[in-house]
């Protein structure tokens, strides 16, 4: 009885996992989940390149901060991708910087992605357990990871 009482909570804990909701910070088999924006992002910058340059992988991106591997990854197909520490004297077309980071980018129109999102249980008890373990939900919000897009305006030749 006890083994087809955990092989159900094993089955119903996968197959959420696998199919309720992409990139749920409350699974606790992923630790930070990637968000489906991050390919949103590729793909507007794609559409961005593809209109500006008439290719889609050859627009210049400068991303402020640190090297960030999940944005290496998906924007690896970029040519002219580079992480810098601040933004320099001559930004690029397309600049990535973090939500709490202020630029001065003159005349840039900006879009906010979410990269990651994060949970960490804080031991719930009674309720607010059962509550988590069926549902995937809890009181405690997750910790969210954002950048935002800036595009300069486009420039007649």
């Amino acid at each position: 009885m006890i083994l087809v009482v955990l092989a159900s909570l094993t089955v119903h804990a996968a197959w959420r996992l696998n199919y309720h909701q992409p990139g749920n910070p409350f699974e606790l088999l992923v630790e930070r989940p990637t968000s489906t924006d991050v390919r949103n992002l590729a793909k507007a910058i794609e559409d961005l390149s593809n209109q500006r340059e008439q290719q889609r992988h050859s627009v210049k991106i400068s991303v402020i901060g640190e090297e960030d591997p999940l944005l290496a990854w998906y924007l690896r197909p970029f040519r002219e991708l580079q992480f810098v520490s601040g933004a320099g004297t001559s930004p690029s077309p397309v600049v990535i910087t973090p939500l709490a980071e202020t630029q001065h980018l003159p005349e840039y129109r900006g879009a906010r992605f979410r990269l990651q999102s994060s949970w960490q249980a804080a031991s719930p008890s009674g309720h607010d357990l059962i509550n988590w373990f069926l549902f995937r939900e809890s009181l405690q919000s997750p910790v969210h990871r954002d950048v935002v897009m800036w595009v300069a305006p486009k420039t007649e030749e």
